[in-house]
């Protein structure tokens, strides 16, 4: 679900190319979907881990749990990232658009980091 909606949110940048008013807001979307390709790398790292065997095994390895949260928390911080630099573009519209199109993907990131973190194994 969150790759979905990750992958979805990196069609975003493409799309609001033509709207940019800037240089710097060209720049600033460039950045973004740079920045969320890697979290759709980051999202694949961490499903193809959960995905190999028992998952209650895998999830009592700590270094399986450390590398989920480092994983989890590199989307996180790409999406903030990303929305950071449409900001500094001052675009108001743009910061709307890629507010609303990556909130979901911002949201099912940070809810996964937090089972992933509260786990007890």
């Amino acid at each position: 679900m969150a790759l979905d909606e990750i992958t979805k949110a990196s069609y975003l940048p493409n799309t609001l190319l033509p709207k940019a008013n800037s240089k710097r807001a060209t720049s600033a979307l460039n950045t973004c979907k740079e920045l969320l390709e890697q979290s759709i790398d980051r999202l694949k790292m961490a499903s193809d881990q959960v995905g190999v065997g028992d998952l209650h095994s895998t999830l009592k390895d700590p270094s399986t749990i450390l590398n989920l949260r480092l994983e989890l928390g590199d989307v996180n911080t790409f999406s903030t990232n990303c929305l950071d630099e449409i900001v500094e573009a001052q675009d108001p519209q743009l910061q709307q658009l890629m507010q609303v199109g990556i909130t979901n993907a911002k949201e099912l990131a940070v809810n996964m980091l937090d089972v992933v973190s509260t786990y007890q194994f």
